[in-house]
């Protein structure tokens, strides 16, 4: 299914007025702030109750503050207009900041898996206090909260940036339950300190699986990698009603952030005089962008066509 930039949806969150990308911006804010919080209590609840799982925990919590601050950059970065320096905008420094985000998270999992790992292989985990129980569970409530407000603002935007910081508030909310479930298992006995460090482990596997994945995807798309059938299915439709019965040429869609740049094939043989073609493709080109919000804007380029006449609307 297409994402639409709806920007100037009201929003349902409650944290603005001014359409998504105003609550957008309250959310990194918020974001940040809770993360920063979490950082402190969750590191210091480690060191209080022994809990390695709890530290690791709190570690990633402060790779997300450097995350959220990154993105805040990024997001306020890409609303530049295009110049002649940037064509195309500035809307891909969103993917190279998450790339930056998910290689620092990459690192930490490898961290974490490795301690721990360690740890249970020499036989030192020690069963930590129950005073780090409250910790992890408020860290998971506020996480899940940041996850799901994150994720709002991520879709209706269609920010690669902004769903960078759900997912890593995702893999905090999945590493504080973990580290929960170690805690209140470690308490039937020393047998039982292992889950605590096996929680820890949990917590780097979780890590670095979720910031592979979201890797690969900013390195595919800043390699343009070809939109899902959707989109073009939208273009295609808008063209048909706009120009019934002629034909076109090649349709190119370019990612430029979280909108895209359409190229359009037009016949040479079916343009008319130069003015003509001006204004018909002037015309499209509003057409397309006011019927398809995700497009920051069309070109059309001389083409011939192998393509049967577009249907009329």
């Amino acid at each position: 299914m297409v994402k639409r930039a709806f920007k100037q949806a009201p929003t349902v969150c409650g944290l603005g007025s001014g359409g998504c990308a105003s609550c957008a911006d309250k959310i990194l804010l918020w974001t940040l702030g809770l993360n920063a919080m979490l950082s402190v209590v969750k590191i210091c609840g480690g060191f209080i109750a022994s809990s390695s799982g709890l530290f690791a925990d709190g570690l990633q919590s402060v790779a997300c503050v450097l995350g959220t601050l990154l993105i805040m950059y990024s997001v306020n970065l890409s609303k530049r207009v295009a110049d002649r320096k940037f064509p195309f905008g500035y809307g891909k420094v969103e993917f190279i900041v998450s790339l930056v985000v998910f290689s620092v998270l990459v690192g930490l999992g490898v961290y974490i898996f490795i301690s721990n790992l360690l740890t249970i292989v020499r036989k030192e985990a020690a069963a930590p206090g129950i005073v780090g129980l409250p910790f992890s569970v408020l860290s998971a409530f506020l996480t899940y909260m940041m996850f799901r407000y994150n994720r709002c603002a991520a879709q209706k935007l269609d920010s690669s940036a902004m769903m960078a910081n759900a997912l890593n508030a995702k893999a905090d909310m999945l590493s504080s339950i973990a580290v929960t479930i170690g805690i209140l298992i470690s308490q039937l006995g020393q047998f039982f300190a292992v889950f605590d460090s096996l929680a820890a482990l949990l917590v780097g596997i979780l890590i670095f699986k979720d910031a592979v994945e979201q890797w690969l995807h900013s390195v595919k798309a800043l390699l343009d990698e070809a939109p899902e059938p959707g989109y073009r299915e939208k273009v295609q439709r808008v063209l048909a009603k706009a120009l019934p019965g002629r034909r076109v040429g090649a349709i190119r869609i370019k990612r430029t952030g979280n909108r895209f740049w359409i190229g359009v094939g037009i016949d040479p043989g079916e343009t008319g005089t130069v003015e003509e073609t001006a204004r018909l493709t002037d015309r499209i080109r509003k057409d397309i962008t006011k019927s398809l919000p995700w497009v920051q804007t069309a070109d059309f380029f001389l083409e011939p066509s192998h393509e049967a006449p577009a249907p009329a609307a």
